[in-house]
């Protein structure tokens, strides 16, 4: 594979190169053409006419060996975070996703305030990922007390049911907005960041869903865990207490 993939590589290379060869070609028939041709007295002046034009071409090769070197480095830099890929390039979901599974305690900061005084205001939150300050996270409430069977019923301090705020996580990289996100609910006093599962139902028939025991199973994906956990982290030993939180509405991590 590495012989093909090498011989592959050397045959663009020599096509990409060809304009740069025909110019000169070009050039060095056109001189052997003025001086086969033209008269004596304008022999000297094709020979300077040529001369410009093989000099013109052999700046433009250079470069265009410049920069195919930097496209080669480029492209072969190694793939460690976000910061190494090309600024111009929208990373895809798959690179986003394997930086916030990197995702530390400490590692978003609250920015709301600094990008846009009226978004607390409006329920939106921003937050920055301090190791790639490139990628933000936008967090929108949408709902204000959501609830769904799968959500157990936890009393709140003042012995009401509580309410659960709705979020929508929309990742930003610089500034473009990618086209998906995570949805999440605070619970247990805004405490806590569950993600909100993928729920499959118990069902008597083809879409009767059982009214007695009507989930079945609820899981998340290991980003979902991470950005949950990480969010939830202001809250002192999350680890044991978010897993907690998780188990309460019987999450499971997949994925």
């Amino acid at each position: 594979m590495k012989k093909n993939t090498g011989f592959k590589e050397n045959c663009n290379k020599v096509i990409l190169a060809m304009p740069y060869f025909v110019a000169i070609l070009a050039v060095l028939f056109l001189l052997y053409l003025g001086f086969r041709f033209l008269p004596k007295g304008e022999k000297f002046l094709s020979l300077i006419f040529g001369s410009g034009l093989t000099g013109a071409a052999a700046i433009l090769g250079i470069f265009y060996k410049q920069a195919s070197k930097e496209k080669a480095q480029i492209e072969n830099a190694p793939d460690e975070g976000l910061s190494k890929l090309r600024k111009e390039i929208i990373p895809t979901k798959e690179k986003i996703e394997e930086e916030f599974l990197k995702l530390e305690i400490g590692d978003l900061q609250d920015i709301t305030d600094e990008s846009n005084k009226s978004h607390r205001e409006n329920n939106i939150l921003i937050y920055s990922y301090s190791k790639n300050p490139l990628l933000q996270l936008r967090l929108e409430q949408i709902n204000e007390d959501f609830d769904e069977s799968w959500i157990p019923s936890v009393t709140a301090d003042m012995g009401g049911r509580e309410k659960n705020p709705y979020w929508r996580l929309v990742p930003v990289y610089q500034n473009n907005t990618l086209p998906f996100f995570y949805y999440f609910i605070q619970m247990d006093g805004f405490r806590y960041w569950v993600p909100l599962p993928y729920v499959e139902y118990n069902k008597i028939e083809k879409f009767e869903i059982n009214k007695n025991k009507p989930v079945k199973r609820c899981t998340v994906t290991k980003v979902q865990y991470n950005l949950g956990k990480v969010l939830t982290n202001d809250h002192g030993n999350y680890n044991d207490s978010y897993d907690d939180i998780l188990k309460q509405c019987k999450i499971e991590i997949v994925r």
